[in-house]
């Protein structure tokens, strides 16, 4: 009984281990260029950037003092589309303040959604794009000041569609949810490297107009207010296949974003992330998630098990963490330095990947029981957008 037991931690610690090292020669591959967007023709057509809006009146101030210094690429127009969600605060009249006060490098238009919710709000602004490359990003983001002039020198193969960017947290959210977000931006990488894009940030989003339009119905039609970023990427490999995707692995190209402020926040947010896992409509992304969540629920049991009957269970644990801790270790390793700023100390690593199992045990099952009440600005999450 004992040797099955060693024997079964053995082999899924070796599997999440053959796991952690694919994603990590998906990080290299980026990060080496083997992966870029690098070919033919120059994105001279023209940048419209978009940037939904939802009683974010205390953020604009800084938003805007931060788009001010972002510097204007020679010889690319470029505009910028604010587009009010129907704000419950004074977003509006904030946005029309701040823009005659501060001067950002192209014509500034404030409009309002028509309809309710985020994909709502980005619909508005790209029918109303008058460039070819529609740029997402939020209200709460900051911008690299020559993250615009990083266009110039850049090209991209014809067959890219949608574009991926890095997103970290500020410095005012704790290292714990910093290190957690860089995981699953990192893992997005690294799939993309793969030819899996599954994972994406809307805070770091840029498309083709047409494309969106395209695939416009389907998003709307989803059951939940938010989530565009995953299921466009998704829905873009799926119909044009994986050249399709591209991530740009460049410090210029990242952007700041505020954090969870406390471990409330953060449990929310995870919640409203996981809930879309079964709305994939990527099979792989759907399995590697449950994949994922299986690993670490065996992590859970097998350190409380060892707590409680160390004789048995003490080997198998010690097995199993051998392999995962190598494996997570081997991933984060792979993290490029350039274009990630964290530096999480050992002692912070062990810790974290000791709370991380009992934390996607939990996640994924409170995430399906909180769907019907869960909210997202104001309005509730699952209920169709439009």
């Amino acid at each position: 009984m004992l040797h099955t037991a060693i024997w079964t931690a053995g082999i899924l610690g070796s599997a999440w281990l053959l796991t952690t090292a694919t994603l990590a020669w998906g990080r290299i591959k980026m990060q080496k260029g083997l992966c870029k967007a690098n070919h033919s023709s120059n994105l001279q057509e023209g940048i419209s950037v978009v940037i939904p809006v939802r009683n974010e009146s205390a953020r604009l101030p800084e938003l805007f003092r931060n788009l001010a210094q972002v510097q204007a690429p020679e010889g690319l127009p470029v505009e910028w589309i604010f587009v009010d969600d129907h704000s419950e605060d004074a977003s509006w009249s904030s946005l029309h303040d701040l823009c005659s006060k501060y001067v950002l490098c192209g014509p500034v238009r404030i409009i309002s959604a028509e309809g309710a919710g985020k994909k709502a709000a980005q619909a508005s602004g790209v029918r109303a794009a008058r460039y070819e490359w529609i740029l997402f990003s939020d209200a709460d983001c900051l911008w690299p000041s020559e993250r615009l002039k990083y266009f110039q020198s850049l090209r991209t193969r014809p067959s890219c569609q949608v574009v991926l960017g890095g997103v970290a947290y500020d410095a005012a959210t704790s290292w714990f949810f910093k290190l957690d977000l860089e995981i699953l931006v990192q893992s997005g990488a690294a799939l993309t490297g793969l030819g899996q894009p599954i994972l994406a940030n809307g805070a770091n989003l840029m498309c083709r107009r047409a494309v969106w339009l395209q695939h416009e119905a389907y998003l709307r039609a989803l059951p939940v207010q938010s989530g565009d970023d995953v299921f466009l990427v998704q829905r873009v490999r799926l119909v044009s296949g994986s050249e399709s995707v591209c991530f740009w692995d460049a410090a210029e190209w990242s952007v700041v974003t505020a954090g969870p402020r406390n471990v409330k926040e953060f449990w929310k947010q995870r919640l409203r992330w996981a809930s879309k896992t079964l709305l994939f409509p990527s099979l792989l992304g759907r399995l590697l998630a449950l994949w994922v969540w299986c690993v670490h629920v065996v992590g859970a049991g097998l350190t409380c098990a060892a707590l409680f009957q160390p004789s048995f269970w003490a080997v198998p644990a010690f097995l199993f963490w051998l392999l995962k801790w190598g494996g997570d270790l081997l991933f984060y390793k792979s993290f490029p330095r350039s274009t990630t700023k964290l530096e999480i100390s050992p002692l912070r690593w062990g810790l974290f990947a000791l709370i991380l199992p009992f934390y996607y045990a939990f996640v994924a099952p409170a995430s399906l029981l909180s769907m019907p009440w869960e909210s997202w600005k104001g309005r509730p999450l699952f209920t169709p957008a439009s």
